[in-house]
Order: C-alpha cells, then structure tokens, then sequence
C-alpha cells in the first residue's frame, strides 16, 4: 500500500489530550473527531491539512489517557498514517485495533521536516522524503507483523536491522528494556517469523550463542547420526511423505527434522501442522517450518494447544462469515485489521449477531467494519452487553429530551360579536 502527502511535524510527549480534548468526546463520529483533532495543541491546526498528509511526531506520542478517541480522530482528520521517534503503549494498541498505521523509526524521524512531502511505500518498506531525497528502511516483515506486536517487539527489530546487534544485555541497555529478557522475547518472537533467519549477526560470546536468534538447521549427515539414535526422527520423515503422497527431497527432510532435533518443537505438533498446512495446499517445507516457528513464539509448543489455536481460526472463519451476513455481503475478504476488530467483537466484546446488526443499523450510511467497530467499542466501554441494554439507554435519553409545549391557542382569543341565548322554548336566539 502506497501512501503520499505532506508531512505535519510536532514535537515530544504529545498526549492525548492535545490530540483530542475531553470537551469533544461528546461524540464517536470520526468526522466530527477530526475536526478537532490536535486542537489541544493549537487550534486552528486541522485547517493545514490536506486529506492522505501524515502526521510526524517525536518521542512517546500519544501519551496521557488511554482514550480511544485518540486514533479516530486522527483518521477522521484524514490522516491514515503516524511516523514517530516512539510511541506510548496505549496508543500504540488503541491505534492498531482503529485502523491507524504507526511507524517508530527512533532517530530517523529527525530527516524529516514540517512541510516534507513522504512517499511511504508499505510493501517494498520505505519512507522517502522526496523533498530532499533521504529514505528510512523498515523491513517489510515488520509492516506486515505490526497489529501482533508486544509493545517493545517493533523497537527491538529496528535497532537489530539497524545496528546487527543480537545480544540481549546490548539490546536491553540500548533501548532501556527492563531486562535483557525483554529482548529475549523479541529476539524469539523475529527468529520465529523469519525476519533474522539470514541475518549475520557479529560474534558473540560463547556463552551467549544458545540465545542467538539466527535460525540453524542440521546437515544431513547430522540428522542420519541423530536418526541412528532417535527414531523418531525417520518416524517424522516417513509421516510427512505420508502426508505428502511421496518421497520427500533431502531439503525438506533437514528443515522438518530439524524443527525436531534443532527447535525442540514435538513430533506430533510437527505432523499437525504439516496435516493442516498441506490441506490448505502448503506443501512448502519453509513455509510450514515458518509457520510452525511463528505458533512457538506465540507460545503454542503442545499438539493439544496447536488443536485449540486451529479451532480457534475456524470458528473466527464462522464469525466472519456470520458478519458477512449481517453486512449483506457476498463472498467478502475482509482485511487483516478488520479480522481483528470482528474477532474481538466475538471474543473480547462476547457479541453476537444481533448486537452486530443493531450497530450496524446505527451507523447508517457509514455501512464499514471499521465504523460499526467504533459504535461497539464506544457500547462495550459503557457496560452495554445486550441490544436491550442499548435501547434502554436510547430510551432515558428520550426521556431526558423535554420538547417546547406549543402555545395554547385561546378558545375566545378573538372574541364573539354576538353572544348566543337560549329561549324558554328551547329555540335560540340572538341579542341584537
């Protein structure tokens, strides 16, 4: 995804508050947010601002409350993306789950100036200044890992991009993690996806090569020493050419023998994501020994919490076709960022159709999942858990809403020339 515009700097430590003052809270219409956004820090700030312009900021943007308005508002200024030294860790999460591209490019934020017109090119991961020609790397791995990350896992691939620097005690002191196991996490975390996988990272100290985070496989030779021993290494072996229908190249045999031997991941984890993966049609051995290494980090190292995460895919699949439905939608291939939202919908929010539908209806003409997403996170915050508690809410504002009474209209505001009289014998008369 491309994106290109004007570069609006501001400074460190801008917090929520100035992105979006508590008096226009009053509302969760990103239009009406955007108005107003950064109108804490000036406010006529908004009218600078063009539709697609991106917003640069320095050190821990988004700081203060956890306010969801934050990011909305922003979007609805028209801004789809963020570059910063660093961001708070609120808004980082609140930015994701809302749609809000952020980038963190620590010191590289410094080649960009106020009135800079960007070239973000998010597939090839680049920022270009094309008012005076700098670039700033981010590798494409990390843009499309972004809405998964933990809080320090972004700034941690960076620096590691930036300087090679794998130990975790360098890393840590660097960029003032509470601990070099801080790093480790991270370290793990882009080992398991492959971002380091053919990094050459310096020499390390003996004592801390267990740790390091490049991926190793076996040679052949050293799985048919290991296999001698082991048996259930050639178990392995012939279970997947079971799998796969044939003989498997010795390539593929190393990478899934040593998911065994090198990962320590079990036997029976290894065979059911090979039986998943290649019904899905994902024969490639790297692709599986990735995947497999992604469901490590995450912490899924047992057979039975493998079995509990592919359930869990399916019934999001079931949710996401549920919300199809709801949207009147055929065949619809949401986004990455809008399977998110619906599954926290479902798992986070514990709504269901009906609660979907009923925001649906309240958002109108803005029939998205992004839009619909901010109504249920505005109702979730609330305490509304059911569509009656929704009503009841619409009803005590009803009540609250005291229309102006009409003005009476007067029975003889005019007056009658002739007053009417009534005889004796019932007739009636006039007096003259």
């Amino acid at each position: 995804m491309h994106y290109q515009g004007k570069a609006h700097k501001v400074g460190d430590h801008i917090d929520t508050d100035a992105i979006i003052p508590a008096r226009f809270l009053v509302t969760t219409d990103p239009v009406k947010l955007g108005e107003n956004c950064m109108s804490g820090l000036e406010p006529d700030w908004i009218k600078r601002v063009t539709k697609g312009d991106i917003l640069v900021a320095g050190r821990n943007f988004g700081c203060g409350s956890s306010r969801e308005h934050a990011p909305v508002a922003i979007l609805g200024a028209g801004i789809p993306v963020v570059i910063a030294h660093s961001f708070a860790r609120i808004f980082y999460r609140n930015s994701f789950n809302m749609g809000l591209l952020l980038l963190e490019v620590g010191d590289a934020v410094d080649k960009i100036h106020d009135g800079d017109q960007l070239d973000i090119d998010a597939a090839a991961g680049t920022i270009r200044n094309v008012t005076t020609g700098d670039s700033i790397a981010v590798p494409q791995l990390i843009f499309s890992r972004l809405p998964q990350l933990e809080d320090d896992w972004l700034r941690v691939a960076l620096y590691v991009v930036a300087t090679g620097q794998t130990d975790e005690a360098a890393i840590a002191r660097a960029l003032h993690l509470a601990g070099p196991e801080k790093a480790r996490e991270a370290l793990v975390y882009w080992k398991g996806v492959g971002l380091l996988e053919t990094a050459d990272a310096p020499a390390a100290p003996a004592a801390d090569i267990s740790a390091a985070p490049v991926r190793t496989r076996l040679t052949a030779p050293e799985i048919a020493r290991a296999a001698e021993a082991d048996p259930n290494v050639s178990q392995l072996v012939q279970e997947c050419q079971r799998l796969w229908g044939g003989v498997i190249p010795q390539g593929d045999a190393n990478i899934l023998a040593s998911l065994y031997l090198a990962d320590g991941l079990p036997i029976d984890l290894i065979l059911l994501g090979v039986a998943h993966f290649t019904a899905l049609g994902k024969r490639s051995a790297r692709y599986i020994e990735r995947a497999l290494l992604g469901w490590q980090a995450e912490g899924i190292d047992t057979a039975e919490a493998a079995e509990r995460h592919l359930a869990l895919l399916a019934q999001r699949e079931k949710n996401e076709a549920a919300v199809a439905g709801v949207f009147g939608l055929e065949n619809a291939k949401f986004t990455k960022l809008e399977k998110n939202m619906i599954a926290a919908w479902f798992e986070e929010y514990g709504y269901g159709r009906e609660m979907i539908a009923e925001a649906l209806a309240e958002a109108g003409e803005h029939r998205t999942v992004r839009y619909v997403n901010g109504i249920l996170r505005a109702w979730y915050t609330k305490g509304h858990r059911t569509v009656r508690d929704v009503m009841a809410e619409s009803a005590g504002t009803m009540r609250n809403f005291q229309p102006a009474s009409p003005a009476p209209k007067p029975v003889l505001g005019r007056g009658l020339r002739r007053v009417p009289k009534f005889e004796k014998n019932g007739g009636a008369g006039h007096d003259e």
